[in-house]
């Protein structure tokens, strides 16, 4: 069976080793992901969650900003990626206080908004906030440097410098 291999495997190479090699992978991308810089020295990044491997497990979570500081919508994100054929995560923040943190919402505001918001984008521009959620990057026994490098790079070559895409997405009918 499958997954008798797959453990048997594991306990061959050791969770140590797993976590390590996850561990490793997570620090070094918060470490450039940090370091992604507009030629104007304003950062490519917001990052949420612990700023180190302390507290953290392998899934990194963050948008990218334009050169102004505007968030780019995450939903852009995911399809510029999978045009690449890099699939990302991307969407709402799971814990609603998480997303409210984020974006600075007041707690009060997002209740009263949300009783008068017909749909999902509704809700978005009535708290006034930039994009539905965040883009999450997970590392995992399988992930290579490779991987983080080509991401990155796919990162750079497509927002370094670009202002935020106003271009209209399909509504969101749901997170």
């Amino acid at each position: 069976m499958g997954y008798e291999r797959g453990l048997s495997w594991l306990e061959t190479v050791g969770l140590d080793a797993v976590r390590c090699r996850v561990e490793c992978l997570t620090g070094w991308l918060l470490d450039r992901l940090r370091s992604l810089r507009h030629s104007s020295g304003a950062p490519m990044v917001r990052l949420y969650g612990p700023a180190d491997t302390r507290d953290r497990g392998g899934t990194v979570a963050f948008n990218f900003l334009d050169p102004a500081g505007e968030v780019v919508d995450e939903w852009l994100v995911a399809r510029e990626f999978a045009d690449r054929g890099v699939s990302l995560r991307t969407g709402c923040f799971c814990n609603p206080g998480a997303g409210e943190g984020a974006f600075a919402v007041a707690t009060g505001s997002a209740r009263r908004s949300m009783r008068r918001a017909r749909t999902v984008d509704d809700y978005l521009t009535l708290i006034g906030v930039p994009s539905g959620g965040a883009v999450r990057v997970s590392l995992g026994l399988a992930s290579t440097v490779a991987d983080v490098e080509r991401f990155l790079a796919i990162a750079e070559s497509t927002y370094r410098d670009r202002p935020a895409p106003t271009t209209a997405l399909a509504p969101r009918t749901r997170c």
